[in-house]
């Protein structure tokens, strides 16, 4: 016989001790079925004494186990931390602990035949002013040549942290620079993809965490660009841009139109803003429909008429994310009204489980199909409440409809 104690049941012989259980006798042939190894994630919501694990899914996991330690050597263990059962989940609430003070986890994966090799160490000082991840985001789909600004003091949790770009996996479609707490993206006119932008939060203790912001662009949008001509009824020189959104399946949710090396003198009188370089755009928020056309009428005031101005224009589009099947179980959900800023908004509430991520999904009558709201959540406690106050996370505000309905899926692991 070959006997091995069984890590998932911790105290079998009823002692009290977290002792490994009781042995049992098991067949050498499927010795080899031990579970995949877990890759640790740097940790969440991090408290003046607790803080929550993550770590990556094995296939072939029933469980997970857990060890905390002071030391990076794990040489001594905190609490009841020491090949600690976490169930079946993929993050664990690590509670007890003595606020500013450094704490280091590693996780296994086990079966019915044991457990795997350890995961690699995460690091967790803990305290008021801890530095972690607060979104793992993915940010929407734009067309080639668009430019995006992410606040990055909204990804990460701290005072006083600074950031870098770490890595970026395709440089050619998107260039990413860090300025202050923002993340600059500026994407190449041609081509189309998708890359993986690493950015390092550093606490200014020294410590530091990283996150992959993902981002995809489509292929370009066609345009054409009419002369200016003034309009003697406003003063005002009027130039048509026709946009044509080139992808065949993706929806257009927002246009934008960038003027730079615009005539000296010469103001855009319709901008809506500026880009991060400083040029003025028009920016259009609706719906452009796969492989259909809109006419932009972008307004110049020039303060000497005998001069036409002139400028480069690029167009630049943000698209839906594409529809893709999710596969999960619909959770029982809570909801009720909330009047939010004047509003009427709807707050759906559910149970969750930390690191498990979940897709609100909502129709306005029972003969519509579901549409999906993105991105998805990725549960940071054992309860979320998310609110419907229309735009952007859905199409129309719940109160401007007769009638709504929702559905949680929690996607399959």
């Amino acid at each position: 016989y070959l006997f091995k104690t069984d890590p998932l049941n911790p105290d079998t012989d009823g002692d009290g001790v977290n002792d490994g259980g009781d042995a049992f006798p098991l067949d050498p042939a499927r010795w080899e079925a031990l579970p995949d190894p877990v890759t640790a994630r740097s940790a969440i919501d991090v408290e003046t004494n607790s803080f929550v694990a993550r770590w990556s899914a094995s296939d072939t996991a029933t469980g997970y186990l857990i060890d905390v330690s002071p030391t990076n050597a794990f040489t001594q263990f905190t609490g009841v931390y020491s090949n600690w059962s976490a169930g079946n989940a993929t993050a664990a609430m690590v509670t007890g602990l003595t606020t500013e003070t450094t704490y280091y986890y590693r996780v296994r994966a086990a079966n019915e035949f044991g457990s795997s090799d350890d995961s690699n160490v995460i690091e967790v000082p803990v305290g008021t002013n801890a530095l972690y991840v607060l979104y793992e985001q993915t940010n929407g789909v734009v067309s080639a040549g668009s430019a995006d600004v992410l606040i990055l003091s909204e990804l990460f949790h701290g005072e006083g942290i600074s950031y870098e770009v770490l890595s970026n996996s395709n440089p050619d479609l998107v260039s990413a620079e860090v300025s202050g707490n923002q993340l600059l993206l500026t994407y190449s006119p041609v081509g189309s993809g998708t890359a993986q932008i690493t950015i390092r939060a550093t606490h200014p203790n020294g410590f530091y965490v990283d996150n992959i912001i993902t981002v995809s662009a489509a292929p370009p949008p066609g345009f054409s660009v009419g002369p200016a001509i003034l309009n003697p009824q406003n003063g005002l020189y009027e130039q048509t841009v026709t946009v044509s959104n080139t992808s065949p399946t993706l929806a257009a949710r927002a246009v934008t139109l960038t003027v730079s090396n615009l005539t000296e003198g010469a103001t855009l009188y319709n901008a809506t803003g500026t880009d991060p370089d400083g040029n003025p755009e028009v920016q259009w928020n609706g719906l452009l429909a796969p492989d259909q056309s809109m006419e932009f009428i972008l307004q110049y005031h020039m303060p000497r008429r005998e001069t036409v101005p002139s400028a480069t224009i690029l167009v630049s589009l943000s698209l839906e994310d594409p529809d893709r099947l999710i596969q999960g179980a619909v959770l029982q959900l809570s909801a009720r009204y909330e009047n939010i800023n004047g509003t009427t908004s709807f707050l759906i509430e559910f149970e969750s489980v930390p690191g498990r991520r979940y897709y609100i999904q909502y129709r306005d009558s029972m003969e519509e199909e579901w549409i999906t709201v993105y991105p998805a959540i990725v549960a940071q406690v054992n309860r979320i409440q998310w609110i419907d106050s229309g735009p952007p996370a859905t199409e129309i505000a719940p109160g401007d409809v007769p009638s709504r309905f929702y559905r949680v899926v929690q996607e399959v692991e």
